[in-house]
């Protein structure tokens, strides 16, 4: 095979290459991963932690590392015990105490870090909402290294519209909703999102009832999820891989 050939067969693998790269940087809603082994690594009066193996496709493909930070408020997050793997997501929920003092408030500090093992990549981390009464939340402060949007199909979200990019280090601010502790499951649940395209980090603080008040706060419904998917090789390494392999089949045949 000459020059000429070899190239004619290499341009046409470099450009599937570049396209495949592209695509894995889409904004898309990253919900693919399941979550096994869960290990407490801390769990006391300053805050939650948990370490978990990312599965993908049924390997696992990466590790979560998350915490939260207890914060103020008159009834403050204060239990991770609802952390932990369920169907096709991972909890984070903010727990209180219970003890309802009438008007309520409570904040705290969320960290979360993803790592791919050998051989895959991390797609994005979404983060939304899932369950009972969600107690009028705003986020602040929301940190990623990742490429941000906002999904928010039930106009729950007065300072972003659904689909806009999300400047980073900015704030995610809720609307109240009609129930006196909150917005209701069936408008929340499922119903926005925070999604950010190859984020291995993601950090936010989150406030319940400081500037629209709640009834009582109990258990804030946050999820958390993650794409892992296989790695693709630079362009210039698959190039170097086809190359190499073609000028093993020469030296075969010339032997």
């Amino acid at each position: 095979m000459n020059l000429q050939s070899i190239l004619k067969f290499l341009l046409p693998c470099a450009a599937v290459l570049v396209s495949l790269t592209t695509q894995l940087k889409a904004d898309v809603v990253y919900t693919s991963s399941t979550f096994q082994n869960l290990v407490v690594t801390q769990n006391d009066a300053l805050g939650y932690a948990v370490t978990a193996d990312i599965i993908e496709g049924g390997v696992a493909s990466g590790v979560l590392v998350a915490s939260i930070e207890y914060g103020g408020g008159n009834n403050p997050f204060n239990d991770g015990s609802d952390w932990g793997p369920s169907a096709n997501a991972f909890r984070i929920f903010g727990r209180s105490t219970g003890n309802f003092a009438g008007s309520d408030t409570a904040d705290g500090s969320w960290d979360i870090s993803v790592t791919a093992n050998a051989g895959f990549a991390i797609g994005g981390i979404s983060v939304y909402s899932q369950g009972s009464v969600l107690g009028n939340p705003d986020f602040t402060n929301f940190v990623s290294n990742g490429s941000a949007t906002i999904s928010d199909d039930n106009n729950l979200i007065t300072n972003y519209n659904d689909g806009d990019s999300f400047a980073n280090g900015g704030d995610l601010l809720f609307a109240g909703g009609s129930h006196a502790s909150g917005i209701l499951s069936a408008d929340h649940s499922q119903n926005w999102a925070f999604n950010a395209a190859g984020a291995t980090s993601l950090s936010f603080d989150y406030q319940v009832g400081h500037d629209e008040t709640v009834a009582g706060v109990a258990i804030e419904g946050l999820w958390l999820d993650v794409q892992t998917t296989v790695a693709v090789p630079e362009p210039s390494s698959a190039i170097f891989l086809v190359v190499l392999g073609l000028s093993a089949i020469g030296y075969r045949r010339r032997s």
